[in-house]
């Protein structure tokens, strides 16, 4: 069963709809046409960026050298997930000590990521799902709300681009979202108690409720509108 997104914007009624073969195929063409182009006007393969990082001087070796170690402890912290044989709470202490980890982890890969638009993959990959969107956007009526890929290119309602994008990736990506709830150590943590399903520890203080300041005679102060005007 194909998937289908709809939203309202300005009283009006639109949904995406799931890419048809046919419509992949087109996409796909696009993506070849674009990543050969993006070659031409010096982007990078994606396998070579790492090189080209180093040599801009934006990413040393010893970040990558911090990133296959972080990833090594990991694994090690982890490991007993898959052969048991220790105690609950010691496997506790290794999955938050993993997750603490991975939080540096992925603030260097994060680093490193925001320097895929110089790839010629990322070009292709834009180009691919600018056509993908423009391709399965329609009216209520059914009807496309671009006429051409000239036009798509040519909107200038940001808001409307916006929605039908983000329709878009929910089609795409459905598990997007729940990428940190399926790593191992997220999955131990919630499977045993320790954690729940929005990954917060169990045992988390609650918020203190907040309660009014107290004047000289203890009793409570009020600020309203007209005390704030005055």
């Amino acid at each position: 069963m194909n998937t289908t997104k709809t939203f309202e914007l300005n009283s009006k009624s639109y949904k995406v709809i799931e890419p048809t073969i046919n419509i992949e195929s087109a996409a796909k063409k696009i993506y070849m046409t674009e990543y050969n182009k993006a070659l031409k006007n010096d982007s990078v393969p994606r396998d070579r960026l790492d090189d080209k990082l180093k040599e801009l001087g934006l990413l040393s070796q010893e970040d990558y050298d911090k990133m296959d170690k972080l990833r090594n402890e990991i694994d090690e912290l982890i490991r007993p997930l898959k052969t048991g044989g220790i105690k609950l709470k010691e496997m506790k202490e290794r999955a938050e000590k993993a997750q603490l980890l991975r939080l540096q982890l992925y603030g260097l890969i994060s680093y490193r990521t925001k320097y895929d638009d110089l790839t010629a993959e990322s070009v292709a990959e834009d180009a691919k799902f600018n056509f993908l969107v423009y391709s399965c956007l329609f009216d209520a009526e059914g009807k496309k709300v671009f006429n051409t890929y000239q036009d798509w290119e040519n909107c200038t309602d940001s808001e409307l681009l916006e929605k039908a994008a983000s329709s878009m990736v929910e089609i795409l990506y459905p598990d997007r979202g729940n990428f940190f709830s399926t790593l191992p150590e997220n999955e131990f943590l919630v499977k045993y108690g320790f954690y729940n399903k929005d990954l917060t520890p169990v045992d988390a203080p609650k918020p203190e409720e907040f309660k009014p300041f107290l004047d000289e005679n203890d009793n409570p102060v009020v600020v309203t509108a007209e005390t704030v005007a005055t």
